[in-house]
């Protein structure tokens, strides 16, 4: 009899292997196709005669001087600018932690037009949504990976900053990168003392090298030093806190010291890039298409994925009330919804920056926290659709999922895909979804 008993319960036991072996081995086989599915996107969007937006055609300049003088270009388009006062609404030459891999990228394709933006867009929105998947996957739930990855494969927001010579995606590419590198210190998934310290340096030079590439990635960097040192300071690991601060310092040092050596003293970059900051808000373009009442940001960003932002919503909340079993790390899902919060809620308390690119290191975070709302109400769906039987059941949430992602994919298609539109500024989002063509 015990025999009997002990022989079925291993039989059991090598089923439940056997079907959890077939579901991840089905669950690996949908995250290759919706990575596919992503790439296939970005690629049908790719196109190299649309007329170039104002960003795009001063960013190709400015690299095109790197290209011609090298570092010496950095000075001289700082006095371009200086002599022009209608060109403060330019991108800070002092980017160049992108502008030197731009003009890298013309001197390999031997082109100095908006197609070397492209490709480094198409790379760089190709790399995100790497990182989401392995996020999601690593920290989150597969589920949760799943659903976060199929948001941002058809995301308008992302498509778009995918066909644009832009460095938004550069940026958010930086902010996942960093986000990967923080989570995987602070969940303790360091094998080792080295790897963990190899892990922090890393933070402080990534961190340090964003720091020249554009100014909201102060903030990211600031967010992520404080999230490790704050679980550094509560392990009482003193050694870590050394190692990070001691590096960040140094690396930020450095990268002030390549802005100074280019400029001429880093007091020059600093007195430029607070003019910059200063003077740049108020452009004619600022004034007219980033001005106006909160409101109509959120509205924008709701009629750009309304799904996405309420599923968002839905994991916040869920999250916010400890309702997070399935989910292997808890407090990298929290963390990604402060983050999220915070990268949305910038553009609005800053002056005329209603534009929903400032907020582009936090589109792909979005998708994360809205791929665990989803996964809490697929499992409260399944008890109420458990009586219509397994296949039934996976058809009708995989419709649902599939409708909404058509949504996101056909409004790119008929609202940003228009040659004219030229930025995400709410003015021109809420234009087009009034049916209106966008201005400029």
């Amino acid at each position: 009899m015990k025999a009997f008993k002990s022989t079925g319960e291993e039989h059991i036991g090598t089923e439940v292997v056997g079907i959890s072996r077939r579901r991840l081995r089905g669950e690996t086989i949908l995250l290759v196709l919706l990575l596919v599915l992503g790439v296939a996107l970005r690629v049908a969007g790719f196109d190299p005669a649309l007329p170039p937006s104002p960003d795009e055609w001063n960013l190709a300049n400015e690299a095109r001087m790197v290209v011609a003088l090298g570092g010496a270009g950095v000075p001289a388009i700082a006095e371009d600018i200086r002599m022009h006062p209608g060109l403060w609404y330019e991108p800070s030459p002092l980017r160049v932690g992108y502008l030197f891999p731009l003009a890298g990228m013309m001197q390999l394709i031997h082109d100095e037009n908006r197609l070397p933006g492209l490709v480094l867009s198409m790379i760089c929105s190709v790399g995100s949504l790497l990182l989401v998947a392995l996020l999601g996957w690593r920290f989150l739930s597969r589920e949760a990976a799943l659903v976060a990855l199929l948001f941002a494969a058809v995301s308008p927001l992302e498509l778009t900053l995918a066909r644009r010579a832009w460095q938004d995606s550069f940026t958010e590419l930086l902010a996942l990168a960093l986000l990967m590198l923080c989570a995987e210190v602070v969940t303790r998934a360091v094998a080792s003392t080295r790897r963990q310290t190899i892990l922090l340096v890393a933070i402080a030079l990534l961190g340090a090298f964003s720091l020249t590439v554009k100014e909201t990635s102060v903030a990211v960097f600031g967010f992520c030093l404080a999230w490790v040192l704050v679980v550094l300071v509560r392990r009482h690991d003193w050694r870590g806190i050394a190692v990070l601060l001691g590096a960040s310092v140094v690396f930020s040092l450095a990268a002030a010291g390549l802005l100074g050596h280019l400029m001429g003293g880093v007091g020059a970059a600093v007195d430029f890039e607070r003019t910059w900051l200063r003077l740049s808000p108020l452009g004619v373009y600022s004034l007219e298409f980033e001005t106006g009442p909160a409101r109509t940001y959120l509205l924008a960003l709701f009629w750009v994925s309304p799904v996405v932002l309420l599923t968002a919503l839905i994991g916040a909340a869920v999250l916010a009330v400890g309702r997070s079993r399935g989910l292997r790390a808890p407090v990298v899902a929290k963390i990604l919804v402060v983050f999220t919060v915070v990268f949305f809620t910038l553009p609005v308390l800053a002056q005329h920056r209603l534009n929903l690119r400032y907020a582009s290191v936090a589109y792909c975070t979005l998708t994360l926290v809205a791929g665990v709302g989803v996964s809490w109400l697929l499992g409260l769906l399944r008890g109420v659709l458990a009586p219509l039987g397994r296949v039934a059941m996976s058809c009708v949430l995989l419709f649902a999922l599939g409708v909404a992602a058509y949504r996101d994919a056909a409004y790119f298609r008929s609202h940003f895909s228009w040659p004219k539109m030229w930025d995400l500024s709410v003015r021109m989002v809420l234009d087009v979804e009034a049916g209106n063509e966008p201005q400029r």
